[in-house]
């Protein structure tokens, strides 16, 4: 067990209340539950994911990180194997829908991909069974754009659209948040090591 999930992850699926709500509380028991640590480590921010993944009632969840003209998946979360399977994959940025969301030529959220030509006839549409889709951008504290956080449905999600854009926005924040925080620790210690030599 990390050391998030015996704090409020507890429901671990669904919630019944509205998914903004679910995923806001999802946002604050993580800080809570996160305030006193370190690093946060990769396994609890996955929990999180989790748990938002669930609350959206989609089969994938990741940050793909921009590199260079790539896009690397990270934290994937699925409750398909083989979904997870896609854990570290670096895509040509062009091939990505991610790349086609922050430029603002697809819609932030996609509830039937068939529907959206750019979408349909990406290779990755047929190669990873994609019916919907959810992204919002990962952004710096100093604009700098990190990634994307997204969602991935092998069914149509017609409930999809700016609530739940909203919502993934704020875990968006708290994402860039963490990587701020985890870079500036690793900073420190590494300054800290070639001071004490």
């Amino acid at each position: 067990m990390t050391a998030i999930e015996g704090q409020a992850m507890s429901d671990g699926s669904r919630t019944s209340s509205s998914s903004a709500e679910g995923i806001s509380t999802a946002v604050k028991d993580f800080r809570v539950a996160t305030a006193d640590s370190g690093d946060i480590e990769d396994a609890d921010i996955v929990v999180l994911l989790r748990r938002v993944r669930e609350i959206l009632a989609m089969d994938v969840i990741f940050v793909g990180e921009f590199t260079d003209r790539q896009q690397v998946l990270h934290l994937t979360d699925s409750e398909y194997e083989e979904d997870r399977k896609i854990d570290g994959l670096a895509t040509d940025l062009s091939e990505t829908y991610c790349q086609l969301m922050v430029q603002s030529r697809v819609p932030r959220s996609v509830p039937d991909v068939s529907k959206v030509d750019l979408l349909a006839a990406l290779p990755a549409t047929q190669g990873l069974g994609i019916a919907s889709y959810l992204s919002v951008p990962v952004t710096m504290a100093d604009g700098q754009l990190y990634g994307t956080l997204c969602c991935l449905s092998h069914a149509t999600q017609p409930e999809l659209g700016y609530r739940q854009e909203r919502s993934l926005d704020e875990v968006a924040q708290l994402i860039a948040e963490i990587v701020e925080r985890n870079r500036l620790l690793r900073m420190r210690r590494q300054a800290k090591g070639r001071n004490s030599n």
